[in-house]
């Protein structure tokens, strides 16, 4: 979406002569618009499943150690189980879980880089435009010629000029 929204401004921007030639513009900037919120669009739902990948991710290693510190004090209470060999079955689990953690936030990241290589497959899977070594030329003009040719001047005008 972004890349859409943005090489149309650029098109849109590179041929402003033609935009303005015919009188185009409001036409033009309604489909920029409506192509910029459809990108604001898909960045906020990207962002919001981003946040709710973030919280579950913190839940479930929130509710892993509250399970394992419930289990292990019933564990140490009913002396199975030392407070040393709890601590370090906890430091263990977290060794463990951050690595996965990790992981399941670098989803995201790993969603926009291949989107990102799917925009730069587009930009080199098209056409190459058609280039010619022969110039444009326009014939000679031989001569010129200007007859009746008026300027209305206002002497009001030229007076308070001077």
């Amino acid at each position: 979406m972004g890349a859409q929204s943005n090489s149309y401004l650029v098109e849109s921007v590179t041929g402003i002569q033609t935009v303005k030639s015919l009188a185009v513009e409001a036409t033009m900037q309604k489909r920029w618009e409506d192509y910029l919120a459809k990108y604001v669009t898909s960045s906020f739902k990207l962002a919001n499943i981003s946040n709710i990948a973030s919280a579950l991710s913190n839940m479930l290693q929130k509710g892993m150690t509250i399970t394992i510190l419930y289990f292990g004090v019933k564990l140490v209470i009913a002396n199975k189980l030392t407070i040393g060999q709890l601590i370090a079955f906890q430091m263990f689990s977290n060794q463990f879980s951050a690595p996965i953690l990790r992981l399941v936030n670098l989803w995201n990241e790993f969603q926009q880089c291949l989107l990102g290589i799917d925009r730069l497959g587009d930009i080199l899977n098209n056409p190459i435009e058609l280039q010619s070594n022969n110039s444009i030329t326009l014939p000679n003009i031989k001569e010129v010629a200007l007859n009746l040719i008026i300027f209305p001047l206002n002497i009001m005008l030229i007076c308070l000029m001077l």
